[in-house]
């Protein structure tokens, strides 16, 4: 593996590690290893959230202390030889995730960037990898925050405040495309929201789909808008028109102008 900047690469037998530099000093080489083998054995103490026949999702202290570091750790499982010879060829699912965090950070869009990830080896291929990211804290799914009208975060914005949460959503979906971050699953529950400062951030979220590519095209621009705009009625046709004036007063398709290519996108959201 090359080396990445801010982070220690370690390879032990069975296990390979990345670590953000300035937590390497938490543990010992023994105790890393250790650590990382009582996630994947769940012998550690965490607090599941999510789980199915292939992923984990559990929170836990870094370090297992009740002053720690709050984290949000992402467990995969490699089923079947299909899996296994894909993660031989392309890379565990966790370590995908942890690439495109880190190119995400470094083109300034607000996200969780990587603590650390690790795979378990056996016979050299891996078979079960993790991801261990910084827990938002305080923040609500934008899913929730457009579709559940009692949502806390909704309830306590101004009506300003929301307007101004839709056209920056606008503008931060712009600078995502104009970035290269192609996320095939774009939707609503793909960004977390929180109060900062006086005023709110919007964090790009879960990577498993997410590719970096050289440029996104307008069809596929098109395309991706088309799966965020079928959320639920609940999003009212004013913030989606105001989502899109932001949108297109920042993206690369700015030539085109906004009611025609609301129609446009209309149609491409009733076609898929």
């Amino acid at each position: 593996m090359r080396p990445i900047k801010g982070y220690i690469y370690n390879n032990y037998p069975g296990l390979r590690l990345v670590v953000r530099d300035d937590l390497v000093s938490l543990y010992s080489d023994r105790e890393w290893q250790d650590f990382c083998r009582s996630l994947f054995e769940k012998t550690a103490t965490v607090h599941l959230r999510k789980q199915t026949s292939a992923k984990e999702i559990f929170t836990l202290r870094l370090p297992p202390q009740e002053q720690g570091m709050s984290c949000l750790v992402k467990k995969y499982k490699s089923r079947g030889l299909a899996k296994i010879t894909k993660n031989f060829f392309r890379g565990s699912r966790a370590f995908h995730e942890f690439n495109s965090a880190r190119a995400i950070d470094e083109r300034g869009i607000p996200t969780a960037v990587p603590l650390l990830a690790a795979e378990r080896m056996k016979w050299g291929c891996v078979y079960e990898s993790l991801l261990v990211l910084p827990f938002i804290s305080a923040a609500c799914e934008l899913k929730d925050f457009f579709l559940d009208p009692q949502n806390t975060c909704r309830r306590a914005c101004s009506s300003a405040e929301r307007r101004h949460i839709v056209y920056s959503f606008g503008r931060l979906t712009a600078k995502i495309f104009q970035s290269g971050i192609y996320q095939n699953d774009y939707s609503l529950n793909n960004f977390l929201i929180r109060a900062e400062e006086g005023s709110h951030t919007i964090y790009f979220i879960d990577f498993e789909r997410a590719a970096i590519k050289k440029q996104i095209t307008e069809l596929e621009q098109t395309e991706l808008l088309a799966k965020l705009n079928r959320a639920g009625p609940e999003v009212s046709i004013k913030d989606r028109l105001r989502f899109l004036r932001a949108y297109l007063e920042t993206a690369a398709v700015s030539h085109k102008k906004l009611s025609p290519y609301a129609r446009e996108l209309q149609n491409a959201t009733l076609a898929m």
